[in-house]
């Protein structure tokens, strides 16, 4: 665990990779292996994770713990719809304030996505492939700004030529 003045980084996603299946656990096995606060391991038992027997000291299969874990990050995800982007201070997806909708590109493969909520106002965000760039000027109606620049109908080699054809021309 990382400690930065005195503080421990909280985790929100753990490394199923590092859960062997065929191993039991104790509780202090679990805290070293995830990083996880002793009482975050006895609030997972509270809310169902399988231990082997009913009294301290617990002791979890692995594939229990495995189980658990990626049935807990299943819950928390939040998929957005058609028109969509999560907010994180409602913590739900929501629409954007029309008009409000920018589509950026970050590089030649990755656009950014920014809008208004329409709930609280604050600004959302949802990053998108640029393949796709069209699609999202049709869901948000709102037409995307740098393609220019990242060699979309514009290419240097473009504006080469039309260089030489004014010297020549």
């Amino acid at each position: 665990m990382l400690k930065r003045e005195g503080t421990v980084r909280k985790r929100r996603t753990h490394d199923l990779r590092r859960i062997r299946r065929t191993v039991t656990y104790s509780v202090r096995q679990i805290v070293e292996l995830l990083g996880v606060h002793p009482n975050t391991v006895h609030g997972w038992i509270n809310r169902g994770l399988a231990t082997i027997e009913a009294t301290p000291p617990y002791l979890v299969h692995g594939a229990d713990l495995y189980a658990f874990v990626k049935r807990e990050r299943a819950c928390r995800k939040r998929p957005c719809g058609s028109g969509e982007m999560f907010c994180f201070r409602c913590r739900l997806p929501r629409p954007a304030v029309p008009g409000s909708v920018t589509i950026d590109f970050q590089n030649p493969k990755k656009v950014k996505i920014k809008g208004q909520c329409r709930a609280c106002g604050t600004w959302i965000y949802r990053a998108g492939s640029a393949r796709k760039v069209h699609d999202y000027e049709i869901e948000f109606a709102t037409p995307s700004t740098g393609m220019e620049r990242m060699g979309g109908p514009l290419s240097p080699l473009d504006n080469c030529e039309k260089r030489k054809e004014a010297r020549h021309g």
